[in-house]
């Protein structure tokens, strides 16, 4: 898709990262920790984008304590793929709509051999639920317009909006995992057969000013290129 139509209403969307994601990872393994993204339509239920895994459920709960929610206010959780890391915290949720794209959910019944990612307990858990599916270009509130970006796997979805300010945020999720796809217009880790990570970043970067990855700062559109908004890190405790 090279031309972004805009949603058919805009104006009133905010957003919240409410769980820093990054990249981080060790020696035979990663801590990366995927970003959990509130977003708030005036009138309408606590939309979350993502909610991350069992190592930040904690974490999680008090950011939107800090918002003056509960997880039980949340009245949709949009699942940009269905990796363990993004999806792991959906049982936090029990009143919540859960959304997913239909290409991702039909991958996950039958995902690649070399995807060790996806969470076989939490895919049966999540289809309990009696998920929604969507696809391309189907909005939410008229507000926020599902968008496919294929790549990182083959249904995986973003969402994008109209800010409060008339930029265009796209919730990428692992379609752009940090700076560093963005300008070497690759991902790490494809496992979509038709490998089109690189003409999803492309895609992408020429359509927004707002880019919320899926494991780092946000990104923004400067007259010099792309910004990383703050610096990737993790506080870690020894015990």
């Amino acid at each position: 898709m090279s031309h972004i139509p805009s949603p058919s209403q805009a104006g009133n969307v905010s957003y919240q990262v409410l769980v820093q994601g990054n990249c981080l990872g060790f020696t035979g393994g990663f801590l990366g920790l995927s970003s959990v993204v509130l977003v708030r339509i005036e009138g309408i239920a606590p939309i979350l984008f993502d909610t991350g895994h069992h190592a930040t459920k904690a974490m999680l709960i008090r950011a939107l304590a800090g918002q003056g929610l509960a997880p039980k206010d949340v009245g949709q959780v949009f699942l940009s793929h269905l990796h363990f890391d993004h999806a792991n915290n959906v049982d936090l949720f029990p009143n919540a709509e859960l959304i997913v794209s239909r290409e991702e959910w039909a991958y996950a019944q039958n995902p690649a051999v070399e995807d060790i990612y996806i969470s076989a307990p939490v895919v049966e858990y999540i289809g309990r639920r009696n998920p929604v599916l969507v696809d391309d270009g189907d909005q939410i509130h008229s507000r926020l317009t599902c968008l496919a970006t294929p790549g990182h796997t083959a249904g995986h979805m973003a969402l994008y909006f109209n800010d409060l300010s008339e930029r265009r945020v796209v919730l990428a999720g692992d379609s752009i995992k940090t700076l560093r796809d963005l300008t070497d217009r690759r991902v790490d880790l494809e496992f979509d057969p038709q490998h089109r990570a690189a003409a999803t970043i492309a895609m992408l970067a020429e359509n927004f000013d707002v880019i919320i990855p899926g494991h780092s700062p946000e990104l923004c559109r400067t007259p010099y290129g792309w910004s990383q908004q703050g610096v990737n890190k993790l506080e870690l405790v020894i015990r």
